[in-house]
């Protein structure tokens, strides 16, 4: 209906934006690729890729989000100075557990150091949907459970 509407219309593409802006803020809509991104991260939360416990790692750190109750425990097996194999084992909300899976999958074949580069913002990329501020805690849960981690490793 809003496609046939805009085609009708003869307005520049930056007018077209902010008309889509308009509509989906009065009928609470959610663009279409934010909406695939909560699927994706609803099918994470449901079925969690790297979600168990590592015996034989070499990194373990503990996260937890004291506002919540969220909890993430972080494995890492590294073979030489490489991440070979991640996982996590935890209970909490489907964002604090799809970004510690996509986390998993990031860090695979990293060397230890290139996980210095990883910041916040790479999360929110990879979740793919505006995080709220008071979801900031669980979205990065797994961060910091990586990154306890790799610093007791260092020390």
């Amino acid at each position: 209906m809003l496609k046939t509407f805009l085609d009708r219309l003869s307005v520049s593409l930056q007018q077209q934006v902010i008309i889509v802006n308009i509509y989906v803020l009065m009928y609470d809509l959610v663009p279409m690729d934010e909406e695939l991104y909560r699927q994706n991260i609803l099918e994470l939360y449901r079925h969690p890729r790297n979600k168990s416990e590592m015996v034989d790692a070499d990194l373990i750190g503990k996260g937890i989000n004291a506002s919540c109750g969220d909890r993430i425990v972080f494995y890492i097996k590294l073979d030489g100075d490489k991440i070979s194999d991640a996982s996590f084992i935890g209970d909490g909300c489907a964002i604090s557990m799809a970004s510690a899976s996509m986390l998993t999958d990031k860090i695979k074949g990293l060397a230890t150091n290139e996980l210095r580069s990883i910041a916040p913002g790479d999360i929110y990329n990879m979740l793919g949907v505006k995080i709220n501020p008071w979801r900031t805690n669980c979205a990065l849960l797994g961060y910091e459970a990586m990154n306890k981690a790799v610093k007791a490793n260092a020390k």
